[in-house]
């Protein structure tokens, strides 16, 4: 995939995902996910497990030039002009080697493993702090669900039951969020995008249910300064 293309199909992309979180503004979730997106959290564009392809799409969004909101995000980032190149073509690989996702089950594992290899091709790029911060962005939008990926559940030293629950508890959630997200993504139904955050915040609360005090705890710095997305929104 050319350098080109890739930056056509982010473009378009980054559109929807903009929309997204313009989109309706539900009440605030409770003290269970503070720091991250309560209108938004658990709730992606390219799929329901999207967050960090999500975000990486932002920041890369412009081919003349950056958003609004790609301008926010890379100053948020610190990010340098020389890395924007790096970024674009460790983005491409992601998806040169994108997995088949076949049925939808698969498909939902495709997408893990694409939010893997995002972590990794810009870890590649990123100085350790743009990268700290891009994961705390990742998982303010993410949400607790983003425990279900290696990058996070080796740092909280989860067990395996407790990755396996999360993951199920995902799966579930998935399954019973999926006709809201179609829903929301193709009419912007304000009813789907409702349920769409109650399912979410109920998956938080069962996830962060499973962790430990000091998982919890050890959770919340995974968060970092709490990026203020009111300003992204009004882009």
């Amino acid at each position: 995939m050319s350098a080109r293309s890739l930056a056509l199909i982010l473009s378009g992309l980054s559109l929807c995902v903009a929309a997204a979180l313009c989109a309706g503004e539900p009440p605030p979730a409770k003290s269970a996910d503070a720091g991250t997106v309560p209108e938004q959290h658990g709730i992606a564009v390219s799929g329901m497990r999207s967050h960090h392809v999500d975000l990486a799409m932002l920041i890369l969004d412009g081919e003349s030039g950056p958003s609004k909101s790609a301008k926010l995000l890379h100053a948020e980032l610190k990010l340098r002009a020389e890395q924007f190149p790096k970024l674009l073509e460790s983005m491409g690989k992601a998806f040169e080697s994108a997995p088949d996702g076949g049925d939808a089950k698969a498909a939902e594992k495709a997408m893990d493993i694409m939010e893997e290899r995002i972590l990794a091709q810009f870890r590649k790029t990123l100085t350790a702090e743009q990268q700290a911060r891009f994961e705390q962005l990742s998982c303010q939008l993410a949400g607790p669900m983003a425990l279900r990926l290696n990058n996070y559940a080796s740092r909280l030293e989860l067990s395996n039951d407790q990755l396996d629950a999360i993951r199920d508890l995902v799966d579930a959630y998935c399954d019973k969020a999926a006709p809201h997200h179609r829903a929301g993504f193709v009419t912007r139904s304000e009813n789907a995008e409702r349920k769409l955050c109650a399912l979410a915040q109920e998956l938080d609360n069962k996830i962060l249910g499973l962790l430990t005090e000091k998982q919890r705890a050890k959770w919340a710095t995974f968060l970092g300064k709490r990026f203020d997305w009111t300003a992204l929104t009004k882009t």
